[in-house]
C-alpha cells in the first residue's frame, strides 16, 4: 500500500511540471493566441489524464480494502420460511442453478428467474463449464444443455449414463454402460454423435473420470486398473480436432501404483489431474505436456478448482486447527497456504471465494487464503451455501431458504 502511495505522489509531481510546463508565446498577436489555445488544451488532456489515473489508483485501492476485509456476522435480507428439502443448488458465474427431479431454474441475484424448465429426472446430476450447464439423469437417458438465455439442446442417449461433462460450447462426454462393459460417447448439444470411444476393461480398465477443455477439442479420461492387488491408472487424452482421424488418441501414459480420480479443465488448455499422492497440470493446445507437478506426503481430504487455481485440504496434526488449505496456480506454483478451524463438510467454489459449510457452520476463505467469515448459523441446519452478490449469499436450511449478507 505504501509503494501505491509513493507512485500516486511521484504522478502528481509529474503532472504539476506537465501542467505548469506551457509553450512560449511569441510576440505576434495571431500566433501568440493560437500558443493559448494549445497550452488549454494540453493543461485540459493533462488534467483528465490525471483524474483517469487517481480513479483507477483508489479503484485498486478499495479492491485491496474489500478483498482483504473480515466480518464476523451476518443479517437476514430475506426469507421464505418453507423448506426446500428437495433442491440441489449449484454456482453458475455469479447467478445460481436451482434443479431437482422435476424441473431446474436459473436465479440472478436477487432470486428472480432467469428462466425455468420443468422435466422428469430420477437422478438429476449437473455439470457446468463457464456459463454453459448439463443436467443429465443419472442412470437413465435423458440430457439437457443450457446457457444463461436457456435450452440449448436436449437428447436422450442409447444406452444409461453413468457420469457426464460438457464443454463451454455445448458438448457432451457420456460415459455409458453397454451390455458388453462401458463406452465413451461424445456428443454435440444436440445430440449429435461426434465420436464413439469404445475401451475394453482389459485393455484400459474402468474409467472413473473425466473432462472436457474449454473449447471441446480434447477429452482427457482416468481408467483405473487392478491386478492382483496392484492398482494403477491409465490418463488418456483424445483431440477431436480432425473429425477423419481413426485414432482419437494424442497422449497415453501409465502411473503404476497411483490413483487418479479426477480430472478438472481450469483454463481453456490447462487441465488439473488429481493424483492421490498430489497433482499434475497438463497443458498445450497439440498434445499435452505435464508443465508442472506437485507431491504431497500428507493425505489428501478434499479437492476443488476455481478459474485457474486447484486447490487441496489436509488434516492438520494441529488439534486446534483441524484443517490446512493450499492453493496452487496452474503453473504449480503456491498462492496460498491456510490453518483452518472449521470442520466441514461440504465444499463449493464461488468465484475466487472457497465456502467451507457444516450443519452449523460456515467459513468463506479467498483463493488468498483470508478469512471472509468463520461463525455459526443460528437458523435451522444448513445444507447448501451459494454466492449471489459481493457480500450476499444464499443459506439453506431445512427451515427455510435465506439471503444473508455479511455484516
Amino acid at each position: 500500500m505504501r509503494n501505491i502511495f509513493s507512485v500516486l505522489g511521484n504522478a502528481f509531481a509529474s503532472f504539476r511540471d506537465m501542467i505548469t510546463e506551457s509553450e512560449r508565446l511569441p510576440k505576434n498577436e495571431i500566433d501568440a493566441y493560437r500558443v493559448r489555445i494549445r497550452n488549454h488544451r494540453r493543461a485540459v488532456y493533462i488534467r483528465a489524464a490525471l483524474i483517469v489515473v487517481v480513479l483507477l489508483i483508489a479503484a485498486v485501492i478499495a479492491y485491496r480494502v474489500y478483498e482483504r476485509r473480515s466480518y464476523d456476522s451476518y443479517e437476514i435480507i430475506s426469507e421464505e420460511t418453507s423448506a426446500d428439502n428437495i433442491s440441489n443448488y449449484c454456482y453458475v458465474k455469479g447467478r445460481i442453478l436451482r434443479y431437482s427431479a422435476d424441473g431446474a431454474a436459473l436465479l440472478k441475484s436477487d432470486l428472480e428467474s432467469v428462466w425455468y424448465v420443468s422435466y422428469n429426472m430420477t437422478q438429476p446430476c449437473v455439470s457446468t463449464f463457464g456459463k454453459t450447464i448439463l443436467i443429465y439423469d443419472r442412470r437413465g437417458s435423458e440430457v439437457q444443455v443450457y446457457d444463461e438465455d436457456g435450452r440449448v439442446g436436449s437428447f436422450a442417449t442409447e444406452m444409461p449414463i453413468l457420469y457426464a461433462c460438457c464443454s463451454k460450447n455445448g458438448n457432451v462426454a457420456c460415459v455409458l454402460e453397454s451390455g458388453s462393459g462401458m463406452e465413451i460417447a461424445y456428443y454435440s448439444a444436440e445430440g449429435t454423435r461426434i465420436a464413439t470411444l469404445s475401451k475394453s476393461a482389459e485393455e484400459t480398465g474402468f474409467p472413473v473420470c473425466m473432462a472436457l477443455s474449454e473449447n471441446g477439442k480434447q477429452l482427457a479420461v482416468s481408467y483405473v486398473t487392478a491386478v492382483n492387488g496392484a492398482v494403477s491408472t491409465n490418463l488418456i487424452f483424445y483431440s477431436f480436432r480432425n473429425p477423419e482421424s481413426a485414432d482419437k488418441v494424442i497422449a497415453d501414459l501409465s502411473y503404476s501404483g497411483i490413483v487418479i480420480p479426477d480430472i478438472r479443465y481450469i483454463s481453456d488448455t490447462v487441465a488439473a489431474v488429481f493424483r492421490d499422492n498430489g497433482v499434475s497440470f497438463f497443458g498445450g493446445n497439440g498434445k499435452p505436456a505435464e508443465n508442472a507437478s506437485v507431491d504431497f506426503d500428507d493425505e489428501i481430504i478434499s479437492t476443488f478448482t476455481g478459474d485457474g487455481f486447484a486447490g487441496f485440504i489436509f488434516r492438520n496434526r494441529n488439534s486446534t486447527n483441524p484443517y490446512r488449505m493450499e492453493i496452487y496456480s496452474g503453473n504449480g506454483k503456491l498462492i496460498s497456504r491456510t490453518d483452518m478451524e472449521i470442520v466441514y463438510d461440504r465444499i463449493s467454489v464461488c468465484g475466487n471465494e472457497i465456502l467451507l459449510s457444516s450443519s452449523s457452520e460456515l467459513a468463506i476463505y479467498t483463493k488468498k487464503g483470508i478469512c471472509r467469515f468463520y461463525g455459526g448459523i443460528d437458523e435451522g441446519n444448513l445444507s447448501g451455501i451459494q454466492k449471489i452478490g459481493r457480500k450476499r449469499y444464499l443459506a439453506v436450511t431445512d427451515m427455510s431458504t435465506k439471503v444473508i449478507e455479511l455484516d
